[in-house]
């Protein structure tokens, strides 16, 4: 915005014509789109644009296919945390040359780990690590966790009296741009010590079409308040968490 300093002194920027403080005036150059699009002393830029891209179109389709625990416990950042995360996958590719570089299946086990809500994370917040299998015969994903007592091995925040785990499984074409999820809950759990998921200790989502793209299974843990019979969640956005969990890449 050009700003007037005086009778007619004018200091930045007025359409393309620059006036600095020293009274001078000039021209603004700038990279037009030919300039970008054909200069050599602008390929690592065409190239870091055209990644940058790849990592940001590919970040939406994950944050798309992990849409309910996203909208769970996905925190403010969850968009340039996938984008900076895609970044980071696509530096990994060893086959395409740079610019052209995608996220390669191999790779995609790197997104083990990777939290869904940054302020709290899911293996600070329940103690009792699940174990996750991935039945490609099956196109099963089963999610158990044993004997939990969620007083003990769950963090939770004050006014907390119900909990509930959150499952999303997806087979996800990073190259194509598209996915196939699924996802599963359970019931609202007491906060208390009584063992539950005992007996019935799995979570199963069907993949069901014997997929060969690379397999995601997120979990997560919403914390709900009983008042007058009614569940109301503690959603402010500072207490659920949710991580991926599992990635089978293996076709």
């Amino acid at each position: 915005m050009a700003k007037n300093t005086g009778i007619i002194q004018i200091q930045r920027k007025l359409g393309n014509v620059v006036f600095d403080k020293r009274g001078s005036v000039c021209v603004a150059g700038g990279s037009t789109a030919a300039k970008f699009n054909s200069s050599g002393s602008m390929q690592r830029t065409r190239e870091n644009a055209s990644e940058f891209t790849k990592a940001a179109t590919t970040g939406k389709v994950f944050r798309l296919a992990m849409r309910q625990l996203v909208a769970a416990a996905g925190d403010s950042l969850i968009t340039s945390r996938v984008t900076k995360k895609m970044r980071e996958l696509i530096a990994l590719d060893d086959i395409n040359i740079r610019g052209q570089r995608g996220i390669l299946d191999a790779e995609t086990e790197a997104l083990v780990g990777f939290e869904i809500n940054a302020n709290s994370s899911f293996s600070q917040t329940v103690f009792v690590a699940p174990a996750v299998t991935i039945d490609r015969g099956t196109g099963e994903v089963l999610v158990t966790f044993t004997g939990i007592k969620p007083l003990q091995d769950v963090a939770a925040p004050s006014d907390t009296t119900h909990i509930k785990f959150i499952m999303t499984a997806s087979a996800i074409n990073f190259e194509e741009e598209i996915f196939d999820s699924k996802t599963t809950e359970t019931d609202f759990l007491p906060y208390n010590n009584t063992a539950v998921l005992a007996a019935a200790s799995t979570l199963s989502v069907d993949l069901g079409d014997n997929s060969t793209n690379p397999i995601v299974c997120g979990i997560g843990v919403e914390f709900f308040q009983q008042v007058n019979g009614q569940q109301y969640a503690l959603n402010n956005g500072a207490y659920n968490s949710a991580v991926i969990a599992k990635v089978d890449a293996t076709i």
